[in-house]
């Protein structure tokens, strides 16, 4: 039955109702630019975040945009060194049966990669190799503040996505109820209908995931600098 359904989704998207599906097509592209914009920038964000954190942690006062600069000329090495350890960790998810625990073992090694790059100075590779020597050598205290660090995370990224899932409701009900009925005619109009509410909810849910990216890039910066 679901089977069904889906087809039937599937065949009511690519046949004469195209064009009402288009905000669905349109929504799922813009989504996944979104997210490539979003990884490149972030990267830029978190070696800016990492320069001013280090420089207030040493009493060393100087403007934002200061740190903006320095994290600028360092950006390949950081989005270098921020590609390799995600392959790394992305290919031995591929594990069977263990690969998601493996994953989350190996991204242990990789937590300083951007502090080594615009703290230590160091390309790519060779932050990659350091901050993997930095966790051999302090296991237990890296261990101890990921754990920390990924529950105040998580709770503040649960807390960023509420407002999107409060206005994507009405789209998620429409959908069961498609799925039930057999009939896709009325969830283009439901999407639709929640743009706005989507676009109010995804720029407060914006807002709330900067605090979180600032919150993990000056925590990072705070322990490696220690």
């Amino acid at each position: 039955a679901f089977l069904g359904s889906f087809l039937q989704f599937f065949s009511f998207t690519a046949g004469p109702n195209l064009a009402a599906a288009g905000p669905v097509l349109f929504s799922l592209i813009f989504v996944f630019v979104a997210i490539i914009i979003i990884f490149f920038v972030t990267v830029l964000f978190d070696g800016m975040i990492t320069d001013d954190v280090q420089r207030n942690y040493k009493k060393e006062q100087q403007l934002l945009s200061k740190s903006l600069h320095i994290a600028k000329s360092k950006y390949w090495s950081m989005l270098g060194a921020t590609v390799l350890a995600s392959a790394i960790v992305v290919i031995v998810n591929f594990i069977p049966f263990v690969g998601w625990l493996v994953s989350i073992i190996v991204s242990w090694f990789f937590l300083f990669v951007v502090p080594y790059v615009i703290i230590g100075n160091q390309h790519a590779v060779d932050a990659v190799k350091k901050s993997y020597r930095l966790f051999m050598d302090n296991k237990s205290d890296v261990i101890l503040f990921w754990i920390l660090l990924s529950i105040i995370t998580i709770a503040l990224t649960l807390l960023a996505f509420l407002p999107i899932i409060v206005a994507a409701l009405p789209v998620f009900i429409a959908f069961l109820s498609a799925l039930q009925s057999g009939s896709f005619s009325a969830l283009a109009p439901a999407i639709q209908s929640t743009m706005l509410p989507l676009t109010i909810g995804a720029i407060i849910s914006a807002f709330i995931l900067a605090y979180v990216s600032v919150y993990k890039a000056a925590a990072t910066t705070f322990f490696f600098a220690k």
